[in-house]
């Protein structure tokens, strides 16, 4: 005989328990918990929310939520429910098989079939005969009569005469669909419940811009229209939610993959051609400041499929512009027509395209960084070919000591070849090293560390000249002796 041990008393309740455990099948339901409000981000993701107030049973409920958004981040989900504990969740995917049945005609195959055991009446060309359908093929077909049977080929038949029977037959079609969701369990302690959802998933919204000025003004009060593109590349349609766009991008785990705007992302969509002042337009929006970023909620609620895309107006305002015509020796040998706006609003401006239309005709654009409260934006929008330059650099370099000293003589030209007289800003920058000092310029620039900028007047047909002279020095460590 085998020893006998014995289980000890809460080893074996524990035990009991785990097996009705893996015995237990519980139902899953399905529940629809509407999207209720979007916040975009500046870096490609959103914060959604979804809620509902509905009544559960008490005790383990599995429940399942359809087409939940794909895009979800699935470790950024957070489930709460007012009247339950949740056990766990996971995303399911699966695949569905779907039957269509339709009548159509049958064939005289088919028909031939479904008359076997029957008397059968053909004509051919030889002559009537009747008989028991006993077989049929796709070309033949077997009659019993007295004789025997009888073969014939349905290329000599001319007509037949057949029992009653199905003339129409079910054409069953399956096909597979796959179907997608969001389950998740909990332990439910009321009947009154109160759930809500939110997680983080991918979609974005793209800022951009339309300045409207007076044509041959050099400064003053310029109309800045702001426009908020949101795409809806989640997975699933949005219907009727409350949307926000936040001027912001918060830090986002190295697994994920951010999808920063492009210029040609940001400028889709261009207008070439435009009005004299900006346009009227609906852009009734709430603005709040939280956690350092701005959010703009949108008046209206939202309703866009998924993967559309579409345009609402954030808002105008009237903000101080300078106009200027620069030649940055770091941009290359060109001349552009630049904007200077400052923003002294009360919130930022997202990166985005900025328009600038001149009289009522497009200008050119340019794609612009973040501008904080108080900051300026600069807009290169154009370009000047009336306007040819050219820098010169001749270089010189002693050795002194340890000291390697090299001496700059930097000639900027700068030749207007168009019909008006242009002020030009010239901003030139001296190299860098251990010691840069400045020696002498014509005329003398403004000095702010290594950039050099200068303002001069070019006539229409006449040219002008910067020089100017710098030394950079460099220390070379000696070799230790001992």
């Amino acid at each position: 005989m085998f020893p006998i041990k014995k289980i000890p008393a809460l080893a074996a309740v524990a035990l009991l328990a785990a097996l009705s455990m893996l015995q237990v099948a519980y139902p899953v339901s399905n529940l629809t918990v509407p999207l209720s409000s979007v916040s975009l981000y500046s870096n490609g993701y959103g914060f959604f929310e979804r809620g509902i107030s509905t009544n559960l049973p008490i005790g383990r409920q599995d429940l399942q939520i359809m087409n939940f958004t794909q895009s979800a981040i699935s470790d950024s989900i957070s489930i709460s429910d007012s009247g339950a504990d949740i056990l766990s969740y996971r995303f399911f995917s699966r695949l569905v098989n779907h039957t269509d049945s339709a009548k159509r005609l049958a064939s005289t195959f088919e028909l031939l079939n479904s008359s076997i055991g029957s008397t059968v009446a053909l004509s051919t060309a030889s002559g009537a005969m009747s008989g028991t359908l006993v077989w049929a093929s796709p070309d033949s077909v077997g009659l019993q009569t007295s004789n025997g049977v009888s073969i014939v080929r349905l290329e000599t038949v001319t007509e037949m005469s057949l029992s009653p029977g199905a003339y129409q037959v079910d054409d069953n079609t399956t096909t597979q669909s796959t179907e997608h969701g969001l389950a998740f369990s909990e332990q439910s302690k009321s009947q009154d419940h109160n759930i809500d959802i939110s997680y983080l998933a991918s979609s974005s919204w793209s800022a951009h811009y339309r300045i409207y000025l007076s044509p041959d003004s050099s400064s003053g009060k310029t109309d800045l229209q702001a426009w908020s593109t949101i795409n809806n590349n989640a997975g699933e349609d949005w219907k009727g939610v409350s949307m926000s766009v936040i001027v912001g991008s918060p830090k986002m785990a190295s697994g994920y993959m951010p999808s920063y705007g492009s210029y040609d992302y940001f400028a889709n969509n261009k207008a070439l051609s435009g009005v004299a002042a900006a346009p009227s337009v609906s852009s009734g929006y709430l603005v709040e400041l939280i956690s350092g970023q701005y959010k703009y909620t949108l008046a209206e609620p939202v309703t866009l499929a998924s993967g559309d895309s579409a345009t609402y107006p954030l808002f105008t305002k009237s903000l101080d512009y300078q106009r200027e015509y620069l030649w940055d020796t770091n941009r290359g040998s060109q001349t552009e027509k630049v904007l200077r706006v400052k923003n002294d609003q009360d919130s930022p401006l997202a990166s985005g395209v900025y328009r600038v239309y001149d009289g009522g005709v497009f200008a050119g654009e340019d794609s612009v960084q973040f501008t904080g409260r108080g900051a300026e934006a600069e807009i290169f929008y154009a370009y000047m070919p009336e306007m040819q330059v050219k820098k010169d650099t001749a270089t010189s370099t002693v050795q002194n000591g340890n000291a390697r000293v090299t001496t700059y003589n930097v000639t900027l030209f700068a030749d207007n070849k168009g019909e008006t007289p242009v002020n030009l800003k010239i901003r030139d920058y001296m190299d860098y090293g251990d010691k840069v000092e400045f020696v002498s310029g014509t005329p003398t620039p403004a000095i702010d560390n290594n950039l050099l900028t200068w303002r001069v007047d070019v006539p229409s047909g006449k040219n002008t000249t910067v020089s100017y002279t710098y030394t950079v020095t460099n220390y070379i460590n000696q070799p230790i002796k001992y």
